[in-house]
């Protein structure tokens, strides 16, 4: 009980504890970061070539998807499990999507959001 109410506790404005967050920070750095920037800051992937081997760039940053699809977690949902060229539908389980999901929408949160 206590446990849960520490879980609770840790609850942000967005309904994802802060170890919700670092857990769908760490399943984006291991599995989206070859082709978008996850973070807020920080290392760009490299471009990526298309089927001619002629460059085609990344992927949107994290913080691009973030705002694209702001208030509309089903609507991210569906664009992350739909493969599309050259993002194969990503290798994780429901509950790592909702954690990545959960980190996405905390990169676009205001400031006033994430207290």
């Amino acid at each position: 009980m206590a446990v849960a109410a520490m879980w609770l506790a840790a609850s942000t404005a967005n309904g994802a504890s802060n170890n919700e967050i670092i857990l769908g920070q760490y399943i984006a750095e291991v599995t989206c970061s070859a082709g978008h920037q996850v973070r807020a800051s920080g290392l760009v992937p490299a471009p990526y070539p298309d089927d001619d081997n002629k460059t085609i760039g990344v992927g949107p940053s994290f913080l691009e998807i973030a705002a694209t699809y702001r208030g509309d977690a089903a609507g991210l949902r569906a664009s992350i499990k739909e493969a599309h060229y050259p993002m194969p539908e990503p290798p994780i389980a429901a509950n790592e999507l909702d954690l990545l999901i959960g980190y996405i929408g905390r990169l676009g949160a205001s400031p006033s959001d994430s207290q």
